[in-house]
């Protein structure tokens, strides 16, 4: 979040200041940014008094849009009051080494995060990054469920964490589907219900060929000619 320091002048007012009272509203309607769905984000009222004419704004949280400041002058001979005119705050996309040291990220994680947001979480620099389906997703890692909190609309770096977060639970999910899938009573069942299946099969496939096995398999003419030449040769020698 940037620090803005305000210094409120008075003109043609002869005058001490004696207190100055300070009143800062930030809000994003999404006015003006596409696919925003009506996105309203306000950050809390600043309320504070100082008796110079210089104020830091605390912000508490990062956030973006338009910016009004209006400040109470009071003086011995009254009060003067002053509003600014304009003001706005945008962000700034991280570099690609500025996301690299808030986080360690898989190289599956950053390629699935560059092509959700090409690394951006604002479009342009006056609007978060909001997804094309009108489903209200945001920012670098798109994150649409659960709905993305003010922080991560606004915040590169909530952004980040969440969506970080989400893909280390769908990863775990993804890991653990197989085991979940190998210990269900419904997987068993069909394991179960596939080898008797292949069974059955087997036994008909045997049976089958059993009962149309050829008679006399091996009493063919092959060995009736081997034994007709073996009494012909014993005759012969018989002879001589």
């Amino acid at each position: 979040m940037p620090t803005i320091k305000v210094t409120a002048l008075l003109d043609n007012c002869a005058a001490r200041p004696m207190l100055h009272q300070w009143k800062v509203s930030l809000v994003f309607t999404g006015a003006n940014c596409q696919n925003s769905c009506g996105r309203w984000i306000e950050h809390p009222e600043i309320h504070a008094t100082t008796p110079s004419n210089t104020f830091t704004i605390p912000f508490g949280a990062v956030r973006g849009g338009d910016l009004t400041i209006q400040v109470t002058v009071q003086t011995g001979a009254g009060s003067v009051i002053g509003f600014s005119d304009g003001l706005r705050i945008v962000g700034t996309n991280p570099s690609t080494g500025a996301l690299l040291r808030e986080a360690i990220m898989t190289d599956a994680f950053k390629r699935l995060m560059r092509l959700e947001s090409g690394l951006r979480q604002f479009k342009p620099a006056c609007c978060p990054f909001f997804s094309n389906d009108q489903l209200g997703g945001v920012g670098l890692c798109q994150i649409t469920v659960p709905p993305p909190t003010d922080d991560q609309v606004w915040n590169w770096k909530a952004n980040l964490q969440r969506g970080l977060e989400l893909y280390r639970q769908k990863e775990a999910a993804a890991r653990a589907y197989p085991r979940h899938i190998r210990l269900s009573k419904e997987f068993k069942d069909l394991v179960d219900m596939y080898n008797r299946a292949r069974v059955r099969e087997y036994t008909c496939r045997s049976t089958s060929a059993a009962s149309h096995r050829p008679p006399g398999l091996y009493s063919g003419p092959t060995r009736t000619r081997y034994h007709s030449g073996l009494q012909r040769l014993r005759g012969k020698r018989a002879r001589s």
